[in-house]
């Protein structure tokens, strides 16, 4: 924390990683008095887009073959969701 009173992170917050941090503060005066407080900072969710892994896909494939395996594609998603 800046004397200024600002709480800044030092670097990006990944709510699927941690949704919330919680901190406790003390202030000393000159003098050797405190006090403490608790800060709870909550991350909030945002919807990442997924991506293709291994993109871009090609594939070739012989003529007349109706039941060939053409291509698998793969995507993750960083929310964890399924794709």
């Amino acid at each position: 924390m800046l004397s200024n009173g600002i709480i800044e992170v030092a670097g990006s917050l990944d709510f699927e990683t941690d949704t919330s941090y919680s901190l406790t503060l003390t202030a000393t005066d000159s003098g050797s008095l405190n006090d403490t407080t608790g800060v709870v900072i909550s991350v909030t969710d945002v919807n990442e887009s997924p991506s293709f892994t291994g993109a871009p896909y090609s594939a070739t494939i012989a003529e007349n073959d109706a039941a060939a395996s053409v291509l698998t594609v793969a995507a993750t998603d960083p929310d964890g969701k399924l794709l």
